[in-house]
């Protein structure tokens, strides 16, 4: 497994390409991961359906979402989750963002 994985994301660069620029290539592998930049559906959607089981701490204080929402269900079913922390500029957390998410409370 690996930890502490820092990635950038653009509006040309998602979080697969982001994460395969800095050498992985198995995003399963990932425990830890900080992300900077504006995380789209499709990235949240990519996380959700590569790393739900084995992600376990998510970092997007340097992050940034449209409208400053965490959307709906955006990281439902990542089981592996037990930390994450969020930009201060969040102002609402959709509905069921986390659900299924057994270690986030």
């Amino acid at each position: 497994m690996i930890s502490n994985t820092i990635v950038t994301l653009t509006s040309k660069l998602s979080i697969k390409q982001a994460l395969k620029n800095v050498g992985i290539n198995d995003p399963a592998t990932v425990t830890s991961l900080a992300i900077t930049g504006k995380l789209t559906d499709k990235d949240m959607k990519y996380i959700r359906e590569n790393m739900a089981e084995t992600l376990q701490v998510l970092n997007l204080v340097n992050a940034s979402f449209p409208k400053n929402i965490i959307p709906d269900r955006a990281f439902e079913n990542c089981t592996g989750l037990t930390s994450v922390c969020f930009p201060d500029t969040i102002v609402e957390i959709g509905y069921d963002a986390f659900a299924y998410c057994l270690g986030v409370s």
